[in-house]
Protein backbone atom coordinates (compact mmCIF):
# COMPACT_ATOMS: atom_id res chain seq x y z
CA UNK A 1 0.00 0.00 0.00
CA UNK A 2 2.48 2.16 1.05
CA UNK A 3 4.80 1.45 -2.48
CA UNK A 4 1.20 2.06 -4.48
CA UNK A 5 0.84 5.36 -2.63
CA UNK A 6 4.44 7.08 -3.38
CA UNK A 7 4.01 5.84 -7.06
CA UNK A 8 0.37 7.41 -7.33
CA UNK A 9 2.20 10.71 -5.88
CA UNK A 10 5.00 10.67 -7.91
CA UNK A 11 2.53 10.73 -11.21
CA UNK A 12 0.22 13.59 -9.84
CA UNK A 13 2.74 15.79 -8.03
CA UNK A 14 2.61 19.26 -9.89
CA UNK A 15 -0.93 18.58 -11.61
CA UNK A 16 -2.89 20.77 -9.55
CA UNK A 17 0.10 23.30 -8.31
CA UNK A 18 -0.19 26.70 -9.21
CA UNK A 19 1.51 28.22 -11.89
CA UNK A 20 5.15 29.94 -11.03
CA UNK A 21 5.01 33.89 -10.45
CA UNK A 22 6.30 35.98 -12.99
CA UNK A 23 7.11 40.00 -12.41
CA UNK A 24 4.99 42.74 -12.99
CA UNK A 25 5.19 45.19 -15.66
CA UNK A 26 3.32 48.38 -15.62
CA UNK A 27 1.52 50.55 -18.45
CA UNK A 28 1.61 54.35 -18.32
CA UNK A 29 0.25 56.40 -20.92
CA UNK A 30 0.94 60.16 -20.78
CA UNK A 31 -2.68 61.62 -21.73
CA UNK A 32 -1.22 65.22 -22.48
CA UNK A 33 1.61 64.27 -24.78
CA UNK A 34 0.26 61.19 -26.60
CA UNK A 35 3.55 59.17 -25.45
CA UNK A 36 3.22 55.37 -23.74
CA UNK A 37 5.79 53.05 -21.93
CA UNK A 38 6.11 50.13 -20.79
CA UNK A 39 7.98 50.17 -16.87
CA UNK A 40 9.68 46.72 -15.39
CA UNK A 41 10.68 46.61 -11.72
CA UNK A 42 14.08 45.62 -11.78
CA UNK A 43 16.53 45.81 -9.45
CA UNK A 44 16.59 48.27 -6.02
CA UNK A 45 13.86 48.08 -3.41
CA UNK A 46 10.14 48.92 -2.83
CA UNK A 47 8.42 50.19 0.27
CA UNK A 48 5.68 47.81 1.29
CA UNK A 49 3.06 49.02 2.82
CA UNK A 50 0.97 46.35 2.95
CA UNK A 51 1.25 45.73 6.30
CA UNK A 52 1.43 48.42 10.00
CA UNK A 53 4.92 48.77 9.01
CA UNK A 54 6.37 50.00 6.11
CA UNK A 55 9.65 47.76 4.70
CA UNK A 56 11.84 48.11 2.13
CA UNK A 57 11.58 44.77 -0.40
CA UNK A 58 13.91 43.85 -2.91
CA UNK A 59 13.12 43.76 -6.56
CA UNK A 60 14.04 40.80 -8.82
CA UNK A 61 17.04 41.40 -10.11
CA UNK A 62 16.56 40.21 -13.62
CA UNK A 63 13.94 40.46 -16.22
CA UNK A 64 11.59 37.09 -17.07
CA UNK A 65 11.13 36.47 -20.19
CA UNK A 66 7.39 38.29 -20.40
CA UNK A 67 9.37 41.31 -19.66
CA UNK A 68 12.22 40.81 -21.74
CA UNK A 69 9.34 40.00 -24.53
CA UNK A 70 7.31 43.40 -24.14
CA UNK A 71 10.39 45.45 -23.22
CA UNK A 72 12.45 46.01 -26.01
CA UNK A 73 16.04 47.48 -25.88
CA UNK A 74 14.81 48.87 -21.96
CA UNK A 75 16.92 51.86 -20.71
CA UNK A 76 17.14 52.67 -16.64
CA UNK A 77 15.62 56.02 -15.60
CA UNK A 78 14.31 57.59 -12.35
CA UNK A 79 10.61 56.62 -11.97
CA UNK A 80 10.25 60.08 -11.67
CA UNK A 81 11.28 61.22 -15.34
CA UNK A 82 8.60 59.16 -16.32
CA UNK A 83 5.86 60.23 -13.66
CA UNK A 84 6.68 63.30 -12.08
CA UNK A 85 4.79 61.93 -8.26
CA UNK A 86 6.38 58.18 -8.60
CA UNK A 87 8.07 57.00 -6.03
CA UNK A 88 12.48 57.36 -5.67
CA UNK A 89 12.54 54.07 -8.06
CA UNK A 90 14.96 52.77 -10.51
CA UNK A 91 12.86 51.41 -13.20
CA UNK A 92 13.69 49.78 -17.02
CA UNK A 93 11.32 51.21 -19.70
CA UNK A 94 10.64 51.10 -23.48
CA UNK A 95 8.01 52.50 -25.51
CA UNK A 96 4.71 50.78 -25.74
CA UNK A 97 1.87 50.99 -28.01
CA UNK A 98 -0.67 53.81 -27.50
CA UNK A 99 -3.69 53.36 -25.53
CA UNK A 100 -7.47 54.44 -27.17
CA UNK A 101 -8.50 55.82 -23.81
CA UNK A 102 -9.06 59.21 -23.30
CA UNK A 103 -7.30 59.39 -19.98
CA UNK A 104 -9.05 61.83 -17.26
CA UNK A 105 -10.24 65.47 -17.81
CA UNK A 106 -10.23 68.60 -15.40
CA UNK A 107 -13.07 71.45 -16.28
CA UNK A 108 -12.89 74.29 -14.39
CA UNK A 109 -16.25 75.50 -13.15
CA UNK A 110 -15.90 78.60 -11.34
CA UNK A 111 -12.43 80.53 -9.98
CA UNK A 112 -13.24 83.19 -7.66
CA UNK A 113 -12.20 84.91 -4.40
CA UNK A 114 -14.01 85.00 -1.35
CA UNK A 115 -12.89 86.90 1.97
CA UNK A 116 -9.22 85.27 1.45
CA UNK A 117 -9.64 82.04 0.10
CA UNK A 118 -9.48 81.51 -3.59
CA UNK A 119 -12.72 79.05 -4.40
CA UNK A 120 -12.20 76.72 -7.56
CA UNK A 121 -14.88 74.43 -8.18
CA UNK A 122 -14.25 71.75 -10.93
CA UNK A 123 -15.76 68.84 -12.64
CA UNK A 124 -13.18 65.79 -13.33
CA UNK A 125 -14.24 63.10 -15.49
CA UNK A 126 -12.22 59.79 -16.46
CA UNK A 127 -12.26 57.21 -19.13
CA UNK A 128 -11.30 53.47 -17.07
CA UNK A 129 -14.30 54.73 -14.25
CA UNK A 130 -11.40 52.54 -11.83
CA UNK A 131 -9.31 54.26 -9.40
CA UNK A 132 -8.60 57.69 -9.62
CA UNK A 133 -6.08 59.70 -7.65
CA UNK A 134 -6.23 63.49 -7.74
CA UNK A 135 -2.73 64.84 -6.71
CA UNK A 136 -1.74 68.71 -5.83
CA UNK A 137 1.63 69.50 -5.03
CA UNK A 138 2.62 71.48 -1.77
CA UNK A 139 3.77 75.20 -4.39
CA UNK A 140 -0.47 74.76 -4.65
CA UNK A 141 -1.38 75.21 -0.58
CA UNK A 142 -5.03 73.63 0.06
CA UNK A 143 -7.10 74.93 2.58
CA UNK A 144 -10.31 72.97 2.33
CA UNK A 145 -12.26 70.92 0.12
CA UNK A 146 -15.72 69.98 -1.06
CA UNK A 147 -16.34 66.34 -2.38
CA UNK A 148 -19.55 64.90 -3.69
CA UNK A 149 -21.72 63.34 -0.82
CA UNK A 150 -19.29 64.03 1.99
CA UNK A 151 -19.71 67.89 2.85
CA UNK A 152 -16.67 70.69 3.39
CA UNK A 153 -13.71 69.96 5.48
CA UNK A 154 -10.78 72.24 7.01
CA UNK A 155 -7.80 70.67 5.74
CA UNK A 156 -4.64 70.86 8.46
CA UNK A 157 -1.29 72.23 6.48
CA UNK A 158 0.61 69.76 5.04
CA UNK A 159 3.31 69.67 2.04
CA UNK A 160 0.85 68.27 -0.86
CA UNK A 161 -2.45 66.46 -1.05
CA UNK A 162 -3.84 63.47 -2.89
CA UNK A 163 -7.01 61.77 -3.36
CA UNK A 164 -8.36 58.47 -3.90
CA UNK A 165 -11.78 57.56 -5.02
CA UNK A 166 -12.14 53.75 -5.42
CA UNK A 167 -14.66 54.27 -8.71
CA UNK A 168 -15.85 57.35 -10.93
CA UNK A 169 -19.44 57.79 -12.18
CA UNK A 170 -19.95 58.04 -15.79
CA UNK A 171 -20.87 61.45 -15.76
CA UNK A 172 -18.08 63.10 -14.06
CA UNK A 173 -18.18 64.25 -10.24
CA UNK A 174 -17.86 68.34 -8.99
CA UNK A 175 -15.07 68.97 -6.47
CA UNK A 176 -14.62 72.61 -4.65
CA UNK A 177 -11.28 73.26 -3.27
CA UNK A 178 -10.05 76.20 -1.36
CA UNK A 179 -6.36 77.70 -1.85
CA UNK A 180 -4.59 80.09 -0.23
CA UNK A 181 -2.34 81.35 -3.32
CA UNK A 182 -3.44 83.76 -6.13
CA UNK A 183 -1.09 81.83 -8.76
CA UNK A 184 -1.40 79.25 -10.82
CA UNK A 185 -2.82 75.96 -9.41
CA UNK A 186 -1.04 72.49 -10.57
CA UNK A 187 -3.04 69.22 -10.26
CA UNK A 188 -1.67 65.90 -11.69
CA UNK A 189 -4.69 63.27 -12.15
CA UNK A 190 -4.05 59.65 -12.56
CA UNK A 191 -6.22 56.71 -13.13
CA UNK A 192 -5.35 53.55 -12.54
CA UNK A 193 -6.32 49.86 -12.84
CA UNK A 194 -4.79 46.70 -12.07
CA UNK A 195 -3.82 44.38 -14.92
CA UNK A 196 -2.02 45.48 -18.60
CA UNK A 197 -4.18 46.84 -21.78
CA UNK A 198 -4.40 44.13 -24.35
CA UNK A 199 -3.35 45.40 -27.98
CA UNK A 200 -3.64 43.44 -31.07
CA UNK A 201 -0.83 41.04 -32.13
CA UNK A 202 0.66 41.28 -28.76
CA UNK A 203 0.57 38.70 -25.91
CA UNK A 204 0.54 40.64 -22.69
CA UNK A 205 -1.92 39.15 -19.94
CA UNK A 206 0.15 36.68 -17.45
CA UNK A 207 -1.06 32.64 -16.86
CA UNK A 208 -4.17 32.87 -14.25
CA UNK A 209 -2.93 32.71 -10.94
CA UNK A 210 0.49 33.49 -11.72
CA UNK A 211 0.11 37.54 -10.44
CA UNK A 212 0.14 38.22 -6.57
CA UNK A 213 -2.46 40.62 -5.08
CA UNK A 214 -3.16 44.44 -6.40
CA UNK A 215 -1.32 47.03 -5.13
CA UNK A 216 -1.43 50.73 -5.97
CA UNK A 217 1.75 52.48 -8.94
CA UNK A 218 3.26 54.71 -6.06
CA UNK A 219 4.10 51.37 -4.19
CA UNK A 220 6.15 49.40 -7.02
CA UNK A 221 4.29 46.15 -5.48
CA UNK A 222 4.80 43.67 -7.69
CA UNK A 223 1.37 43.69 -9.76
CA UNK A 224 0.67 44.28 -13.44
CA UNK A 225 -1.09 47.97 -13.72
CA UNK A 226 -2.12 50.27 -16.17
CA UNK A 227 -1.82 54.13 -15.30
CA UNK A 228 -2.89 57.12 -17.07
CA UNK A 229 -1.95 60.62 -16.13
CA UNK A 230 -3.04 64.35 -17.52
CA UNK A 231 -1.17 67.34 -15.74
CA UNK A 232 -3.76 70.28 -15.32
CA UNK A 233 -2.93 73.93 -14.37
Amino acid sequence: VGLGLLLAGHFVVGKSSPPPLVNSIGYWLNAEKAQAQWVAFVGGYRTDARTTTRVQVAFPQEMDERQSRLLVNPVRIPYTDLFPAAPPFSILTSEAPLLAQEGPHMEVIDDEWVSDRRIVKVKITASMHDRLYVLIPEDSPLLAITLPNNGRMELPQAPGWGLRFDGTPVEGMEIIFEFSNPGPVRFLLVEEKTGLPSFPGLSTQPQPGSMPSPGEFYQGVPTDFTAIYRPFE
